[in-house]
């Protein structure tokens, strides 16, 4: 069976991202150091590389990620599946923030 390298982190956060010069909004419903699902609405096509803004510490953190998967509710895409690629120092920390948030 197929195990993530990272533990995902449960979420609820509003995330704005950037495909090309088109704008989308969603929610990141789970976490890792190297990875987060999105649940938003999605027009097609969509370029494979994402800038990701998350709200942290008053601050927008910028993520860069690669499109990994869609997801799917019947016949409607409902998120997106991304890696996060080369993670910052910051981007780690608020994701450590996050987990000891969790596990409290």
């Amino acid at each position: 069976m197929w195990q993530r390298a990272y533990k995902r982190i449960p979420a609820d956060i509003n995330v704005k991202f950037f495909s090309g010069l088109d704008v989308y909004h969603g929610t990141a419903t789970n976490l890792s150091e190297k990875g987060m699902f999105i649940k938003t609405t999605i027009n097609f096509p969509m370029k494979p590389n994402l800038r990701i803004l998350i709200p942290y510490r008053e601050k927008m953190l910028s993520i860069n990620a690669w499109v990994k998967s869609f997801g799917m509710t019947g016949n409607v895409y409902n998120g997106v599946g991304v890696e996060i690629l080369s993670p910052s120092q910051k981007y780690l920390e608020f994701i450590d923030r996050l987990r000891s948030v969790k596990i409290s």
